[in-house]
């Protein structure tokens, strides 16, 4: 009985020895997982930070050039027209259709500037917008192409394969428009237009016709603002105006800090010069003293292998 008491006694000893070491044990897991977890929380707070400071700056600089694009635009508009007033104009109906179009502000505004650069009239550039966005569906790549093709057609005063081309890629063949129109053949057409006989108006007509009222392509534009996607576009050219016009109220505050940073350019360049040239002089007398070194450690080497010499 004695000898059970014992070593019940150091059962339970080795029993409590092995739970304090496991307590032990589980404070210090606690403790590292504690400090892992407060080391874990600084590291995201630090790249929530970063990445905020990223995000903050992207769109400061997306601010800034969106404002600066709708100034070009506004002074294009002046310059290609001739007319402040209806430069002005010409901007605010850009800015109309763009809030009700899956076409964006921006281009919206680039088509606008290509085709007065090829000399449509100011007063035709609208009408062309809402033809060429009902007849690409609003898709802004498709667009940016047509609204490319159609000008230099216009420009040319007839159509050519090329813009033809150009056209078909982007899904309308105007031929097939004026072929219902004026019932000749897509092969009569084709050699009417190798003569050089289908004129700029002619295939104007037929872009107006697919578009009007009974046409392929009638309404196209406003159908699909009404699609996730259209209205994506829409809320996207709404954000670029905003932002815009948040970059021309900073407007002012950016150009004095570029003034200021123009004037003090040249201390900025004085104070680059002055770095280098202490650069390079360092460089230099780093250079001489390395050599001065090289030189006494060659000398005592010569002054030891003579000493020996003599030695002998």
């Amino acid at each position: 009985s004695g000898k059970k008491s014992k070593a019940y006694a150091n059962a339970l000893s080795f029993l409590e020895n092995k739970h304090r070491s496991a307590a032990a044990s589980i404070t210090k897991t606690t403790q590292a997982m504690r400090e892992a977890n407060t080391a874990n929380t600084a590291i995201i707070s630090s790249i929530k930070s970063a990445a905020a400071a990223y995000v903050g700056f992207q769109t400061l600089t997306k601010t800034i050039d969106l404002a600066s694009q709708v100034e070009d635009a506004t002074v294009a508009f002046e310059t290609l027209t001739g007319s402040v007033q209806d430069g002005k104009v010409l901007f605010e109906q850009i800015r109309e259709f763009a809030a009700t179009s899956p076409i964006t502000f921006t281009n919206a505004a680039q088509a606008t500037k290509t085709m007065l650069s090829f000399g449509i009239a100011a007063q035709d550039t609208q009408k062309n917008l809402q033809m060429l966005s009902d007849i690409t569906g609003g898709n802004n790549e498709r667009f940016k192409s047509l609204t490319l093709a159609f000008s230099q057609m216009s420009s040319a005063g007839r159509l050519m394969g090329q813009d033809l081309l150009q056209m078909v890629n982007v899904g309308f063949n105007p031929l097939q428009q004026i072929s219902k129109t004026t019932g000749e053949s897509m092969i009569e057409l084709k050699k009417r237009m190798e003569a050089g006989g289908i004129s700029a108006e002619e295939v104007q007509r037929a872009f107006a016709d697919a578009t009007a009222e009974g046409g392929m392509f009638h309404g196209m534009t406003d159908r699909l603002a009404q699609t996730v996607s259209g209205k994506l576009n829409i809320a996207l050219s709404d954000l670029e105006q905003k932002l815009a016009a948040a970059g021309k109220a900073m407007a002012p505050l950016i150009m004095q800090v570029l003034d200021v940073f123009t004037r003090l350019q040249p201390i900025l360049d004085a104070i680059v010069n002055l770095v280098d040239g202490i650069s390079q002089g360092l460089a230099f007398a780093i250079a001489a003293v390395t050599d001065l070194i090289n030189s006494v450690t060659s000398f005592s080497i010569d002054t030891t292998e003579t000493s020996k010499f003599l030695d002998m």
